[in-house]
């Protein structure tokens, strides 16, 4: 395929059978020890150029579907109520869907997903709803969606990717303002979810009082940083238990908890249920 000279085919396979295979949790601890090592500076031009593809890949799509009227019809309704938050939004993506864009692959479904998240991803930021936390988001489905190899399973991941970001929409009028102080240790968190979070360690960071914080934090959200902190890494959990096989070890790990008996038990503090049973209820079941 890249004009190679036959004979060096079997040295190739060879040379590939001997590779480590890395799970995602090793290939997730690397990445944060990566992220610890590089320059904030790297990360920063990384992550504006990561935008700005999702912005090209976006204003893309919504050319392509301005070249055929009758998509752009059923394509724009969905997006109409998906900005209102409307669960109506998942009737007529499936209607839009059946209508205009069948895939007779698994490679096409996947680009079709790839897109679908930017684009939701996109209108979700345009709509206010926290920068980094789409980013989040965005990166899991995406790159989570590589590993899956069947139609059944990029489908039932497509109902998932719906309702998860069409149920960010619907909470977003219910998060008020908040202070520019607030609004900077949310995006901390939300920057460092899996690795190790405290009080003071975010007040060092800000610069700021940690009593301070925590009262101001406090007063606006509500909830203090650590119970915000546990919110969030459980939602991220709920999502790695519905749609991925990893254990709850792996889950704990990969969240930044110390040890699963301390994660089930803040998991179960905030669902109500363990994480075994919430999975054992909701994850989809895939061929």
């Amino acid at each position: 395929m890249n004009d190679l000279d036959i004979e060096y085919e079997e040295q190739f396979v060879k040379y590939f059978e001997q590779l480590p295979v890395l799970n995602q949790v090793q290939i997730n601890s690397m990445k944060r020890i990566l992220d610890l090592l590089l320059p904030q500076k790297i990360n920063d031009a990384n992550k504006a150029i990561e935008e700005e593809k999702i912005r090209k890949q976006y204003q893309n799509f919504t050319k392509t579907l301005h070249s055929y009227p009758e998509v752009v019809a059923s394509k724009q309704h969905f997006i109409e109520l998906f900005k209102k938050g409307d669960s109506r939004a998942l009737e007529q993506y499936k209607f839009h869907r059946e209508k205009n864009l069948a895939s007779p692959n698994v490679r096409t479904m996947k680009n079709q997903l790839i897109r679908l998240v930017s684009e939701l991803g996109f209108i979700c930021v345009e709509k206010g709803i926290q920068r980094d936390e789409m980013d989040s988001l965005c990166d899991f489905y995406i790159n989570f969606l590589e590993s899956q190899e069947t139609m059944d399973s990029l489908e039932s991941l497509e109902q998932n990717i719906l309702q998860s970001f069409l149920d960010r929409m619907k909470k977003r009028d219910e998060n008020p303002k908040h202070s520019p102080l607030v609004e900077r240790t949310q995006k901390y968190i939300f920057q460092n979810l899996t690795k190790d979070l405290t009080l003071k360690g975010i007040a060092e960071t800000l610069n700021v009082n940690p009593n301070y914080l925590s009262g101001v934090f406090a007063k606006e959200k509500g909830v203090s940083i650590t119970h915000f902190i546990n919110q969030q890494r459980v939602k991220e959990a709920k999502e790695l238990l519905c749609i991925t096989q990893h254990s709850l070890m792996d889950i704990s790990i990969l969240l930044g908890y110390n040890s699963q008996s301390y994660f089930t038990r803040v998991f179960k503090s905030i669902e109500g249920i363990g994480p075994k049973e919430f999975r054992q209820k909701y994850q989809h079941t895939q061929d």
